[in-house]
């Protein structure tokens, strides 16, 4: 019976090794307020880790609908301004141009913004798929053996301590997902329209060099049509 017990030992330790990184089997001195909690504890945090999971999804959703929704303002306003230019209404093209270039920054920083989240979230519900299934084995392995051995014991409760340290390590993963949608928020409780541009602070405010280059792009443009 002890072999077996080695051998799920080997088993679980391999299936953690990604999950709590390059040095799994480091000691981890635990506090009275830091100690490993039962498996069924476990558990529960790691439902509520895949419940975050799933929040990140739909906050990336979120972000692209509102990457989309700049994309369509783009396309009116580009013909707004073009339009403008072919009527010699140069005033009223320096206008839409200023609002294309602020809303083109503001489109560049939400991309980025979309990218990085996408990467978090993609690493956390790779890290709670795995947290998951090696609480699954150790359940299972649990439910099909005696543990009154004391070997059997000591097995299950290192198993314990390396599957609470792992599903720490996912929550502090969250924390950081949690962080980034803190400080995007704001962007998504703005809506981002003609009206609203005008708001934005003055890093944004394109220069008058840059609209004038964008206005005597479009000038070459139009005329060759």
């Amino acid at each position: 019976m002890n072999d077996f017990f080695d051998k799920l030992n080997t088993l679980m330790r391999a299936k953690l090794s990604g999950l709590l990184g390059d040095n799994p089997s480091s000691t981890h001195v635990a506090s009275d307020s830091d100690k490993p909690q039962s498996l069924n504890q476990v558990a529960k945090d790691a439902e509520n880790l895949r419940s975050r999971a799933n929040h990140a999804i739909e906050y990336e959703h979120q972000l692209e609908a509102k990457i989309a929704d700049i994309h369509r303002q783009l396309t009116t306003l580009n013909r707004q301004a073009d339009d403008a230019t072919l009527s010699g209404n140069e005033a009223m093209a320096r206008y839409f141009i200023e609002k294309i270039q602020k809303l083109e920054a503001q489109l560049a920083q939400l991309e980025r913004d979309l990218n990085v989240h996408r990467q978090l979230a993609h690493h956390l519900i790779q890290k709670v798929n795995t947290l998951e299934a090696t609480i699954a084995d150790i359940q299972s392995q649990q439910s099909s053996t005696q543990t009154d051995n004391p070997t059997q014991k000591m097995v299950t409760n290192k198993f314990s301590e390396l599957v609470y340290d792992a599903q720490k390590r996912i929550h502090d993963l969250g924390e950081r997902i949690r962080g980034r949608k803190d400080m995007l928020q704001s962007e998504l409780n703005t809506d981002v329209d003609v009206q609203s541009l005008g708001q934005n602070n003055a890093s944004s405010q394109p220069s008058e060099s840059d609209i004038e280059a964008d206005l005597e792009r479009r000038r070459n443009r139009l005329s060759k049509k």
